[in-house]
């Protein structure tokens, strides 16, 4: 991705896992004597300590939700290419892949936010090999904020059941799409209004700091202390149904493969 937006001002910034291994572009005092050049010097595992340069980048902070933050990173940094039969650089010679370089961030906090302390760093990679302390500050909180709004994104389709639905038009899907949203609003509006109804294994939290999970365990219990305006609903007679002779114009109902309508119902 970062080959390919290159041209654009745009910065990838991307979460990486603990086992990945980074180099730096060889110089003319990387090259042997004899044989072919190096194009790959300076390994770094970004799970090693002592692999970091010693010259890295440093950026210290203060926050709310993870207390003392420590930032690092090594510019210049790139990953090693694979020509396979398939994918982007399979057009390309093994000796002219593309060196791709960027920034390996390393982010170690003092806390998390339910309040455990972490037990490895997070780890990064940037498409831009030119940073500042205030730009490293930037990506690494821009990273963290983006990681909660995939958690929020989780959380709409898990628990709110954002792509159960199959709408037909794209209207009915922004319609399902807005009650949705108005639901998890009502979550955190009600926060304050709630009792925690917390698992055996977990921890009571302050009503005003509950997550609209946690939220969602105790919402059917506001209905009992809020004022109901309408009158309660007065038993009647069944109706008559459709009339005789008038043809049936609803949807018919369509199951998912291999689940029968009988398993469905229960």
């Amino acid at each position: 991705m970062a080959w390919a937006l290159s041209d654009l001002p745009v910065v990838i910034v991307s979460r990486i896992s603990s086992d990945r291994v980074y180099y730096r572009a060889a110089t003319d005092t990387d090259q042997p004597a004899t044989g072919r050049k190096r194009r790959h010097a300076g390994r770094l595992p970004v799970a090693d300590e002592a692999a970091w340069p010693t010259d890295a980048l440093h950026v210290e902070a203060d926050s709310d939700r993870y207390g003392r933050m420590r930032i690092d990173a090594a510019p210049g940094m790139h990953q090693k290419l694979l020509r396979g039969s398939s994918g982007p650089w399979q057009d390309y010679p093994s000796a002219s892949l593309p060196i791709i370089p960027g920034t390996a961030v390393r982010i170690r906090s003092e806390r998390l936010p339910h309040g455990r302390k972490p037990t490895t760093p997070v780890f990064l990679w940037t498409s831009t090999a030119e940073l500042d302390d205030d730009l490293l500050l930037e990506l690494a909180l821009a990273w963290l904020r983006c990681f909660d709004i995939e958690h929020l994104f989780r959380f709409l389709k898990q628990y709110l059941a954002w792509t159960t639905p199959r709408p037909r038009t794209p209207e009915a899907a922004d319609r399902w799409t807005l009650l949705v949203v108005a639901a998890w609003t009502q979550l955190w509006l009600a926060r304050g209004l709630v009792a925690d109804v917390a698992l055996p294994w977990e921890r009571r939290q302050d009503p005003a700091r509950l997550s609209p999970l946690r939220v969602k365990r105790g919402f059917r219990s506001i209905g009992y202390d809020l004022a109901r305006p309408a009158r309660d609903a007065k038993p009647t007679i069944r109706g008559p149904g459709r009339p005789l002779g008038r043809p049936n114009r609803h949807r018919a109902r369509r199951w998912s493969p291999g689940i029968s309508p009988k398993t469905a119902d229960q």
